[in-house]
């Protein structure tokens, strides 16, 4: 085996310099670390944005029996980026969420550990597909008082619409006060809500002459 040795108990040189020096006793310099070290250490930042990929969007109808939301499910949105560490993901809605009716963006966020970050989205519509209700009042009877008991003036209580979207609009063919001739006249009514879906009804309008 050969010989060994170790620097423990070596005199100090006789070195002006500063720093640690660990001689031989023939003050042949053995081992020596300057006061300071100087270094460079590289950083490299990572400036490549993740990329975010979301779903299609979709179009959903309403729940039947006059719901006004839907559940709706999808693919989850997913994250990949240059680091291959873990990206946060951040939706403003998850899978299964109830959408009310209209139109819904879903916005996600991808974050990488670097701080950078990529979005994306996709819209989720809901259609309602709930007809409203054309409410009409009963048949009119009237008997003629204009022009040689040939005509009269109609009025009535006006037709009704109810909807699930509180938003409808009603159409009939005549307007409560309007001028009849003699016989029978039938007034037809519709509602139309804001998603294009209709119902109908109608009543008579009957003048009798003197």
């Amino acid at each position: 085996m050969g010989a060994q040795w170790s620097a423990r108990g070596t005199p100090p040189c006789p070195c002006l310099a500063t720093g640690l020096f660990v001689c031989l006793k023939g003050q042949d310099i053995l081992l020596y670390l300057p006061a300071r070290l100087n270094f460079f250490i590289t950083l490299i930042a990572d400036v490549t944005r993740p990329t975010a990929n979301c779903p299609e969007g979709q179009i959903v109808n309403a729940n039947r029996d006059g719901n006004t939301t839907a559940v709706v499910i999808w693919n989850s949105p997913s994250c990949s980026d240059n680091s291959q560490m873990n990206v946060l993901l951040e939706c403003t809605n998850q899978p299964g969420t109830e959408f009310s009716l209209g139109n819904t963006t879903v916005k996600c966020n991808c974050t990488d550990v670097a701080g950078n970050m990529d979005q994306c989205s996709f819209d989720i519509f809901v259609k309602d597909v709930t007809r409203p209700t054309a409410n009409c009042p009963n048949e009119q009877i009237v008997n003629a008082t204009l022009e040689t008991d040939t005509k009269a003036f109609v009025t009535w209580s006006p037709a009704t619409c109810s909807d699930n979207s509180q938003n409808v609009q009603l159409s009939c063919t005549h307007q409560p006060e309007a001028q009849f001739g003699l016989g029978k006249t039938k007034v037809q009514c519709i509602c139309t809500d804001i998603s294009g879906n209709t119902d109908r009804c109608s009543f008579k309008v009957v003048v009798k002459g003197s």
